[in-house]
């Protein structure tokens, strides 16, 4: 539990003589950023009456709950998640593993099958850093190389059993979780994040990933079931399975033809056992460490507990995304920056509630109401919330690649890039269409060089940006681009 739900306990005088020096000790501690537990934890079995502390004692802990019940104010690391959690589901990413190319060298004729979750590791004479191979790989008879791609860190399974209690709570033991990774399953069925349970029905299966940090940069993570009302209980006895990957994040980010052990004993097809000699072709740069806690901050759609605020254009837009009516895109304009005669004061919300038909007045006028009733904003600006259109582009993508380098290698990595670079949560369906913000501008260079970037791409064309001669697709100011890429991966010449 949070300083700011603890310091909304009822405060009664209950032996508050034995405990008015432990506590004003722990205010002190808390004051100044420092958690002293043990403190917390003497004080948690009695309450505290204000008034036997003194005035300036009773002052300094109205003014540290008040500051810690604000995201813009709090100082502890675990209030600034669990607010970012509790008012808009956001969890700062994990550790990110970086994914590599590795090449595997056996010099025996029979078949070799390395399979998926071979663990691989750094050699001698360097920090010891453990490594994956993320699908099986096969070496054919009477080859000695063959490629596959892997991972930083380790895959981790933990077996629980459901005691049928609502809200239950499950760690991601270990550090460095790389929350992209989890994958939840009861009783062998796979279940379903998200960042909320508000829209979550008694029967979904879903659960929401909470992050922890009670000591500065000891990040951890925990996995949370609904409650039967919002999302579904799993029942008792069933078995849940957390899988994710540990261990991974900057460390991971290793030089080239470090990584020169495979940890595991392999095997031929006669069950013979192999010498391999193992390589990374390439240094590895993609690792990341979790997000710093002040970034929540930072990334913060408008916050319900700074009602009354609502000032920039950034502000209208949150407010939008929030209020409910299912707008998933919002984009906001001032009358006065798009020509128009009104007051200046006034705003244009424009809205888009999913990716298949543009939002209806009625949906529309849903939202603008929502905003002016949650924020009280009647009387301070004119607030018009209308729909976003659609306007849809195809884009060609050829990539050529270097000699040696396979297109079923490369081709998931340059998919994973394109989904990277159009934004998170963009894609939709199963053909490759992206759903991009409202009027954003897409810059086909910043593409291109993106692409170029990937290990094994020789040449990068598109045929749009060559043929028009212009750089950057620009939707119109009140449309939502919707952006099918078609992507032709194709091997070196000759």
């Amino acid at each position: 539990m949070s300083l700011v739900d603890r310091y909304r306990l009822p405060i009664t005088a209950l032996d508050a003589s034995t405990l008015r020096e432990a506590f004003l000790d722990f205010l002190e501690d808390a004051y100044n950023g420092v958690l002293d537990r043990e403190a917390l934890t003497r004080i948690e079995s009695a309450q505290v009456d204000y008034t036997a502390m003194g005035v300036e004692a009773a002052m300094r802990v109205g003014e540290r709950a008040a500051g810690e019940a604000s995201l813009a104010s709090a100082v502890e690391s675990q209030n600034v998640l669990d607010l970012a959690f509790s008012l808009y589901g956001y969890v700062p990413p994990g550790d990110v593993s970086a994914r590599f190319t590795v090449q595997f060298t056996a010099d025996t004729e029979p078949t070799v099958v390395f399979p998926q979750g071979l663990k691989l590791s750094t050699g001698s004479g360097t920090s010891l850093q453990e490594f994956e191979l993320e699908e099986e790989v096969v070496k054919p008879s009477g080859t000695a190389t063959v490629t596959g791609v892997a991972r930083a860190g380790t895959t981790k399974t933990l077996v629980r059993e459901s005691d049928g209690s609502a809200g239950q709570i499950y760690e991601l033991e270990g550090l460095s979780v790389d929350t992209t990774s989890v994958v939840v399953t009861v009783q062998g069925e796979e279940w379903t994040q998200v960042t909320s349970f508000g829209s979550s029905r008694p029967f979904d299966k879903h659960f929401r990933i909470r992050a922890l940090e009670f000591v500065p940069g000891d990040r951890r993570y925990q996995v949370l079931f609904g409650d039967g009302v919002l999302g579904l209980i799993p029942q008792a006895g069933e078995v849940i399975e957390l899988t994710f990957v540990t261990g991974a994040g900057r460390r991971g980010n290793v030089g080239l033809e470090t990584i020169t052990r495979v940890a595991e004993p392999v095997y031929d097809a006669f069950s013979n056992r192999v010498f391999v000699e193992v390589s990374n072709t390439a240094s590895l740069t993609r690792g990341r460490d979790h997000e710093h806690v002040d970034i929540p901050r930072l990334k913060a759609p408008l916050r319900r507990n700074l009602r009354f605020h609502i000032v920039s254009k950034q502000d209208y837009e949150s407010a939008a995304l929030l209020v409910g009516g299912g707008a998933i895109r919002a984009a906001a304009y001032n009358f006065e920056d798009l020509g128009g005669g009104w007051n200046p004061n006034s705003v244009l919300v424009l809205v888009a509630v999913d990716f298949v038909d543009p939002a209806t007045d009625s949906e529309a006028e849903a939202i603008r109401d929502a905003i002016l009733d949650t924020y009280n904003q009647n009387g301070t600006a004119r607030l018009v919330v209308g729909s976003a259109d659609f306007e849809e582009f195809d884009l060609d993508i050829n990539v050529r690649l270097h000699r040696g380098y396979k297109v079923s290698e490369v081709q998931p990595v340059l998919q994973a890039l394109l989904d990277e670079f159009f934004g998170p949560d963009s894609t939709v369906g199963p053909v490759p269409e992206f759903v991009v913000d409202i009027g954003r501008p897409i810059v086909l260079s910043h593409l291109v060089e993106a692409l170029g970037e990937v290990e094994g791409v020789d040449k990068v064309a598109l045929p749009t940006l060559e043929a028009g001669g212009f750089d950057e697709i620009v939707p119109a100011f009140n449309k939502l681009p919707i952006i099918t890429t078609n992507l032709t991966v194709l091997p070196a010449d000759g």
